[in-house]
């Protein structure tokens, strides 16, 4: 279980294999974009029987949702903001369409591990 703090500006890779859910802790609007692969798909059913994720968010403390049998102790990472794929933290994203050869990660990530493991601090 990972848990990222991510505030504005900073940019955050899930890697293969592993899923997301997206709080927002503070009483602002929430403004986020999500590049995904062109075969990608949500995968709800099991975080809905479930009544949410492996964890809530409640008063600035996260609690184990008592619905799941086994929940993993939670690793705090930091925003992914990297430089070299033209994620940076305050600069926008939306040029990376113009050198696609950046964003092959989503679609070939078998050819991009050192992505992930820089993200999971491997």
């Amino acid at each position: 279980m990972i848990l990222v703090k991510a505030g504005v500006g900073d940019k955050v890779i899930i890697p293969p294999g592993y899923g997301h859910l997206t709080i927002n802790a503070s009483n602002k609007v929430l403004k986020m974009a999500n590049w995904v692969a062109r075969d990608f798909e949500s995968i709800y059913p099991p975080i809905k029987e479930k009544g949410g994720g492996a964890y809530f968010l409640l008063e600035k403390r996260m609690i184990k949702n008592p619905r799941y049998e086994h929940v993993p102790e939670i690793k705090p990472l930091e925003p992914a903001n990297l430089k070299e794929i033209g994620l940076q933290k305050s600069k926008e994203m939306y040029g990376l369409v113009r050198d696609l050869k950046k964003l092959e990660f989503l679609t070939k990530p078998h050819e991009h591990e050192w992505v992930f493991e820089k993200v999971l601090g491997s």
